[in-house]
């Protein structure tokens, strides 16, 4: 008796209008990072007919069975078209992400949780949490997952709302509102941007039994009424966003004192936060579903390396963009990535205040802050001389050894770091040259970090370890004379120059041929060598 195999027919369509298609190919990255199985939903582009990018979506159509594309006439008829794809929808669920100038992304875990949000409860729509990646909320905010309350109008909600509607048969309308379903990467509303943020009086953040514990303090706006707050954790690069345990309350004069704790093993609704870097935010919802908040700004608790992992906690100055990764990186290299061209969605955030940022993987950041020379040890044995580096603040769950390299400028050894409870080090084999030279580390993808150290090997192989110095400032370039020095000299060749200018006409045939003579020619140079 044979096997059947069973194709299952799509639960939700997703209708994208193309109204910004210089963050497209990130959106569509995203589209296909996404949890829910891929033969589990399908997705339509309604574009412009003169558009430029339509060819690269029709191509794209050929090579994916779940993709179609609707053409609409010209801007005007988008929302015509829209609506035409949507009555073609033969699928349960029905997703039409919203037309807004500012480029979007679908969080990884967004279609599967609205689609189990509105089977669980049979609903007729489900309202998902959209989340801005810098910058005050928009629309209606949510705390707790379920049914939504009676008094929550959704035709009259922000049209950045993300709504997933069932085609056929009527329900109450659900809410997953612990995890973002749609991500604004940039803020649009000017109006919305000068709302006040929580005021931050005092923030610490420690490293302790394998977690990262906050503290916080502060204060809420007068006209913000809400009982409690949050501090969350979010990747900017994909969108993601998850609400860390909490603990405190907030005074009927709107102080609070709060604490939290980040696991990145399991803040990831249960599982370990993914690779990248994570800003760290807290929030506050008032009772009329409005939202702020702020980033924490501590300094920095160090690395740590737990269950194997090497985690980079920095504190990024002001004026700097939290990291660099292009949102458009969320779903790997694909055919699809192609599709608008280049792609800068994740820097489109900006700017923003200063915080704290942790490192996953250590992809950017490095483990270690600045080492000092009473850190370094050189030990001379029959094989050479051994390198230790001891990493006192590092902080390690369990016994762990990672390969790495050490750096002396630019010539590379390998290494080792020996990470334990009891205390950590960094080891390495030196060999090198006469001369000095920086030190610097890399472990896993980050970059070479600067120790503040450098090599000295003297010309005997002696070596010492030693602080690296400051960079000199270089002088600056002096200004123009006022005056002609008293001993400046003549150029003589541009005085040669005017004496042959000033010849008379009838004496150039005899200059001539005196010129020709080699006596007179050494003379001649000579004379506009001299200074």
């Amino acid at each position: 008796m044979g096997c059947e195999h069973v194709v299952m027919s799509p639960r939700l369509t997703v209708i994208v209008p193309v109204a910004v298609t210089e963050s497209l190919s990130a959106l569509i990255r995203s589209i296909d990072a996404q949890s829910l199985p891929y033969d589990d939903f399908g997705v339509t582009y309604v574009v412009v007919e003169s558009s430029t990018i339509r060819p690269r979506l029709e191509a794209l159509a050929t090579r994916r069975p779940n993709v179609t594309v609707a053409v609409a006439a010209d801007a005007e008829g988008l929302a015509a078209g829209v609506q035409e794809a949507r009555a073609r929808v033969e699928t349960r669920w029905v997703l039409v992400l919203p037309t807004i100038e500012a480029p979007l992304l679908l969080p990884p875990r967004a279609l599967e949780s609205l689609v189990a949000a509105g089977e669980r409860h049979d609903a007729g729509a489900v309202a998902g949490r959209t989340y801005t990646v810098r910058g005050p909320q928009y629309g209606c905010s949510f705390r707790h997952d379920g049914i939504a309350a009676d008094g929550l109008n959704l035709a009259a909600a922000d049209t950045r709302l993300c709504l997933m509607e069932a085609t056929s048969g009527e329900g109450p309308t659900a809410v997953v509102a612990s995890y973002p379903c749609l991500a604004v990467l940039q803020p649009v509303d000017a109006a919305t941007d000068s709302s006040p943020r929580p005021a931050i009086d005092s923030v610490t953040g420690t490293w302790s039994a394998g977690a990262l514990a906050f503290e916080v303090s502060g204060s809420l706006p007068a006209d913000f009424r809400a009982t409690e707050v949050t501090v969350e954790i979010c990747q900017p690069s994909s969108g993601q966003q998850f609400w860390l345990p909490t603990s405190g309350e907030v005074s009927p004069n709107g102080t609070f004192a709060a604490a939290a704790g980040l696991d990145p093993a399991t803040a990831a609704a249960g599982e370990w936060l993914d690779r990248g870097l994570w800003e760290i935010w807290l929030s506050a919802v008032d009772d009329r579903q409005r939202s702020i908040r702020a980033r924490l700004d501590a300094p920095s608790p160090g690395g740590a390396v737990l269950g194997g992992r090497l985690l980079a906690c920095k504190r990024i100055a002001p004026g700097r963009v939290g990291g660099k990764e292009p949102a458009g990186r969320v779903g790997g290299k694909d055919s699809a990535g192609r599709v608008g061209g280049k792609d800068s969605a994740g820097r489109v955030g900006g700017k923003d205040s200063a915080g704290l940022v942790l490192d996953v993987d250590a992809t950017r950041h490095s483990l270690f802050r600045r080492f000092r020379v009473d850190d370094a040890q050189l030990e001379e044995t029959v094989q050479g001389t051994r390198l230790r580096l001891s990493a006192t603040e590092l902080h390690v769950d369990q016994p762990t050894r990672v390969p790495g390299r050490v750096l002396q400028d630019g010539f590379s050894l390998p290494a080792v770091l020996i990470a334990d409870p009891a205390g950590s080090a960094i080891e390495c084999w030196l060999s090198g040259l006469q001369g000095n030279r920086g030190l610097s580390t890399a472990f896993d993808a980050a970059p070479p970090a600067a120790t503040g150290l450098r090599l000295r090997i003297a010309h005997t192989g002696q070596m010492s370890v030693l602080k690296q110095p400051k960079k000199k400032r270089p002088a600056p370039a002096a200004g123009p004379s006022s005056s002609r020095s008293a001993t400046a000299q003549i150029d003589t060749r541009h005085w040669a120059a005017r004496l042959r200018r000033r010849m008379p006409a009838f004496l150039e045939p005899a200059v001539g041929r005196v010129a020709r003579l080699e006596i007179a020619r050494a003379g001649y140079r000579r004379l506009t060598r001299r200074r």
